[in-house]
C-alpha cells in the first residue's frame, strides 16, 4: 500500500509489483501531494501534517475475499461502538454495521452505508482494541480509531478526528443525540 499522511483517499494498492503501473500510481500520489485536505471540508488539523507518501505491508486475511475493517467511535478515551465495515470493493459498495461496548448490534445506519444482511461475532483481539483505543484517545473529546484483525495479528489502519468530515448524518435521529450526550 502506497499513501499519502495528510489525506484521505490518496492510496494505491499494489498486489503484485510486476503489474504495477508506476505512472498511474505517480499521478495518483503527484495529486494527493498537491490536495490541501484541510480546506476541502474545514478539517483544521490536516493544515500542518507534512505531506508524505509512506509504504505499508498489504493485509489480507488468508482464504477471504472481504478484509474487515474495526473502526471505534471513542468519547473522552472510552470506546463506546463499534463500526464492521465489510463488502468495502464489492458492487453494492462498503457495509457498516453497528455494535455497543457489549458486542450487541445497535441498529443505527449513516447515509450511503447500508448495514451487511449478516451479523459479525466480536474479533479474536477486541479487547485488546479496546485497551489501546482507550490509550490512543485519552487526549481527545473524540477519536475514532480503525483497526483490522487479521491472521491472528491486529493492526491500527488509522486515527481519525472527524469520520465524514463530521457531517455524517445518523438514523435514526435520537441516537445522534445520543451520541451528543457522550461529549462533554
Amino acid at each position: 500500500m502506497l499513501k499519502s499522511t495528510h489525506d484521505s483517499g490518496g492510496i494505491v494498492i499494489c498486489k503484485d509489483k510486476s503489474s504495477l503501473d508506476i505512472e498511474a500510481a505517480k499521478a495518483k500520489l503527484s495529486a494527493s501531494l498537491k490536495r490541501d485536505y484541510s480546506k476541502i471540508a474545514r478539517e483544521w488539523p490536516y493544515q500542518n501534517v507534512p505531506r508524505r507518501i509512506i509504504a505499508e505491508e498489504y493485509i489480507s486475511e488468508l482464504g477471504k475475499d472481504d478484509l474487515l475493517d474495526y473502526k471505534m467511535y471513542s468519547f473522552h478515551g472510552e470506546p463506546k461502538l463499534t463500526v464492521v465495515c465489510s463488502e468495502r470493493f464489492s458492487k453494492g459498495g462498503t457495509r457498516m454495521n453497528y455494535y455497543d461496548e457489549d458486542w450487541n448490534y445497535v441498529n443505527l445506519s449513516v447515509l450511503h452505508y447500508e448495514p451487511a444482511k449478516k451479523t459479525f461475532e466480536k474479533p479474536p483481539h477486541y479487547e485488546e482494541m479496546r485497551s489501546l483505543c482507550k490509550q490512543l484517545s485519552k487526549d481527545f473529546p473524540f477519536l475514532r480509531v480503525d483497526f483490522y484483525d487479521v491472521n491472528d495479528r491486529l493492526y491500527i489502519g488509522e486515527l481519525t478526528l472527524y469520520p465524514g468530515a463530521g457531517f455524517i448524518k445518523i438514523e435514526p435521529m435520537e441516537f445522534d443525540y445520543e451520541m451528543g450526550e457522550w461529549l462533554h
